[in-house]
Parts: C-alpha cells; structure tokens; sequence
C-alpha cells in the first residue's frame, strides 16, 4: 500500500490536542456493536431525500440536515475507535458528502444559489470524487485532511440558512457557499498531490 506524505493539517491539530475526542468514547460506545462506521455514513447519504421532501418546512429540514452532519462527524470517529478505518470506508464517506451536499443544492435549494457557484461546487466535487477513486485504486493511503472537513461544514452552513427561509440567514449563505470553493479547492490540490507527487513503490499485498 503506498502511503502518502502529504502534510495533514487535520492530524497537526488533533496531535497538537490531544485529548481532543476523549469526550466523545462514552458516546461511541453507547453504539451497539451491529452498528458499523458504514451505517452511519448510508444514512448520511439517505438522508438527503427527507430534507428534500421537507424543503418546504424549513425547520424541520433544518433538524434532519443537523442529524445527517452528525453522522457524518461520528462515522470515522467510530472507526478510528474500534480501529476499523479503511480507504473504501473514507471513499464511501467522501460519496455520500456529496450525494448529500449536491442532492440538497440542486433540489432543496431551488434558485436560492448563483448558479456559477452551484457549477463551481458541481465541478469540483465531481473531480475530488474522480482523485479519490484514483487513490483507492492505486491503494494510496491519505487521510481526511481539514480543508475537506471545513469545506464539507460549511456546505452544509450554507445550506442550512438557506433552508431556514430567514432573509438575513440566506444573504449569509450568499457569502458562506462561495467561500466553500476556497476550501473545496484547496481539498482538492491535497488530493492531487497526493497522487502526483509521491514516489510510487510496489504496493504491498
């Protein structure tokens, strides 16, 4: 398996506090040992069908997008705690953010959204999930880094205010969703890097 050297912000600050999860085991354990980190992450996904049924009941959309961001916290906290993690399970978390935020702009969102950003976020997330394909294929390891997290938060910020209706809350997603791309951007170089720039020794069996 190769593994990337590509620096790791997110790792950084988790080193750098450590400790950081430490109040999130007693939950995590709460889970029942039949619940898998990829439970999680398909609800994460099938949950964007109900916050767009609910689209028109903006609280209660509200609600069920924090539930689905919450299980998209918990899934890889769940399999870094029971030492589960793997590059199928991170590109399967990594589809069904998208299936999530793209599913939710296009439907949810309605004209809510410049459509140069709503192309802007299309194209790059088309193309993170193409590189993550890529990764796991060539069996490169790379771990979540903090500008795909930061990105994916504040998708779904942005989302989030513009499905509350309130005026003041949409003019904020106007500024929140196009600063994403930065982030989205950023993600992405990471993973290019990450296939470009290694030296690439026989992947181990």
């Amino acid at each position: 398996m190769i593994h990337c050297a590509a620096p790791n912000t997110k790792e950084w600050f988790m080193h750098q506090t450590p400790g950081a999860r430490e109040w999130l085991i007693p939950v995590l354990e709460l889970l029942p040992s039949w619940v898998h980190p990829w439970h999680l992450t398909l609800l994460r996904a099938v949950l964007t069908l109900p916050v767009i049924w609910l689209r028109d009941h903006p609280w209660l959309a509200v609600w069920v997008l924090i539930l689905s961001s919450s299980f998209d916290f918990l899934d890889g906290e769940l399999a870094r705690h029971r030492n589960v993690t793997t590059e199928l399970g991170a590109t399967f978390d990594a589809v069904a953010d998208k299936i999530f935020v793209l599913g939710t702009l296009f439907f949810a969102c309605e004209q809510k959204v410049a459509p140069l950003v709503v192309a802007l976020t299309t194209s790059i997330e088309v193309a993170l999930l193409q590189v993550r394909f890529v990764e796991w294929r060539w069996k490169i390891t790379t771990k979540s880094s903090l500008p795909g997290k930061i990105k994916t938060w504040v998708q779904s910020f942005g989302i989030a205010f513009i499905l509350t209706r309130e005026p003041l809350l949409e003019a904020c997603a106007k500024l929140i969703l196009p600063a994403s791309l930065l982030f989205a951007g950023w993600s992405l170089l990471n993973h290019l890097a990450s296939v470009c720039t290694p030296s690439r020794p026989t992947a181990s069996s």
